[in-house]
């Protein structure tokens, strides 16, 4: 079977042999995963164990949550597993075309146009940016006893995200309609039930906020190129490929799309996040070691060869993102049939792999789900203990090309904001923390800032 002719394939259903639950029809577990993603993916495995049956809307497919069926699954040495078809009917109604929804020749010759705009020269031009954009953005929010954290932040990196990836000034006015395309489709066409193109419902909202988003990147690509800009969009417009020939709109497009997706909305979550642990009264030693590890730095503006002194941030993160990874299931799709976890897996079956269950199990973790960055350190690595214990930014071929870009953007952040701020929430604060669109408190973060004198 070629590969346009698996595309054709309908989602394999012959899964009754699996132990699980396929839930409501029509349904699944989308209503029960809304309220308590991580409570049904450990009910699954304590009774069905690391491979069961799961159903998300009409979708019927395999949940995999060990470490040890998750390794072959991301390393695909047989060429087997299909991001594109994995995501085909969610992310890629969106985004298909980007880098993280193709796969295997395909992906790796696509994966060579990102790479002079991830090279060091580029991100140190990129640093130059983010320095100046993060602390005046910082320094306007002020001393406020009820700032939410989430909004601030998602207005800050999308309008640098504007900046460095299309060399938008953060007063253009495209960079609120930015904001809403991203909002419509994430919020409302993604989670979309009813994926019909009808006006009024929510698909189609995403729909229209997809037309914006392709139609306005599409209108920068001919000036970009005829231009001498430094933002990552000219860089990425101007890679040719083995025929010397420019990357047609239609490939360019969907990576433009998929990365201004990935480079805001999931660093976003996990600065939120972060510092909702931050912030709490048992984690004060904590959040004071951060500040004594910037201030001990004592640069405004960081260099580049600074980044690799702020240990502690780094290991915060990924805290942060062990427990709350930005993207709660890692779609694929099987080519043929294959055996995970012991059971006979067919051709065409999707794959609901999620970095969920081995990032909080004491299997791999002590005292799993305390937040405590020193886990990373040198004298503990605890990470090491399985290599896939941790995929917060996925792994194989499809690890995210944009991960140091995020920790540097991270380190920039922090660096600014402890500089700026003192920060606390609450008394007694403890959020719910919902999973879906994206990781973060319900309520958005409220806490206090008090500027430091």
């Amino acid at each position: 079977m070629t590969a346009s002719e698996h595309t054709l394939q309908p989602d394999s259903t012959d899964l009754d042999h699996v132990p699980g639950t396929y839930g409501w029809p029509m349904l699944g577990e989308v209503i029960a995963l809304l309220r308590d993603f991580n409570g049904v993916i450990f009910d699954h495995v304590e009774k069905y164990g690391n491979v069961s049956r799961l159903q998300l809307g009409i979708q019927k497919g395999l949940l995999v949550t060990h470490p040890d069926d998750l390794q072959p699954i991301y390393l695909d040495k047989d060429r087997n597993m299909s991001s594109e078809m994995g995501y085909a009917e969610t992310l890629g109604r969106f985004y298909g075309g980007g880098l993280a929804l193709i796969d295997f020749d395909v992906h790796k010759a696509h994966r060579r146009i990102f790479q002079n705009a991830f090279k060091t020269q580029a991100i140190r031009g990129y640093l130059d940016i983010m320095n100046p954009t993060l602390r005046d953005g910082i320094e306007d929010w002020g001393d406020k006893s009820d700032f939410h954290f989430f909004d601030a932040i998602k207005s800050l990196l999308l309008a640098q995200a504007s900046d460095i990836f299309l060399g938008l000034d953060k007063d253009d006015q495209n960079t609120e309609k930015l904001s809403q395309a991203f909002l419509d489709i994430n919020e409302k066409g993604l989670l979309a039930i009813i994926r019909k193109e009808i006006p009024g419902l929510a698909f189609h909202r995403g729909m229209e906020g997809k037309r914006f988003l392709y139609g306005f990147l599409q209108s920068l690509i001919a000036p970009k190129r005829d231009g001498d800009g430094k933002d990552l969009m000219s860089i990425l417009v101007k890679e040719r490929d083995e025929n010397g020939e420019y990357f047609s709109d239609d490939i360019l497009l969907p990576h433009l799309a998929f990365l201004l997706f990935g480079a805001h909305d999931t660093t976003t979550a996990t600065l939120t996040n972060m510092l909702m642990y931050l912030a709490r009264p048992e984690n004060q030693a904590l959040k004071q070691r951060v500040y004594d590890e910037v201030i001990a730095l004592d640069k405004t503006t960081l260099d580049y060869e600074d980044l690799d002194n702020l240990p502690l941030i780094e290991q915060c993160m990924l805290e942060t993102l062990r427990l709350h990874p930005p993207v709660p299931f890692n779609m694929r799709r099987t080519l043929q049939e294959t055996t995970i976890g012991g059971y006979r897996v067919p051709a065409n079956t999707i794959l609901y792999n999620t970095p969920v269950w081995a990032g909080r199990s004491d299997e791999f973790w002590t005292d799993p789900l305390k937040f405590d960055p020193d886990r990373w350190g040198d004298d503990r690595e605890e990470q090491k203990i399985h290599n896939f214990a941790f995929i917060g930014f996925g792994g194989g071929a499809h690890k995210c090309i944009g991960m140091h870009f995020a920790m540097m953007q991270a380190k920039v952040f922090l660096n600014h904001f402890m500089r700026t701020y003192d920060f606390s929430t609450a008394e007694g604060y403890n959020p719910k923390v919902q999973v879906v669109p994206m990781p973060k408190p319900v309520d958005n973060l409220p806490m206090t800032l008090r500027r430091r004198s």
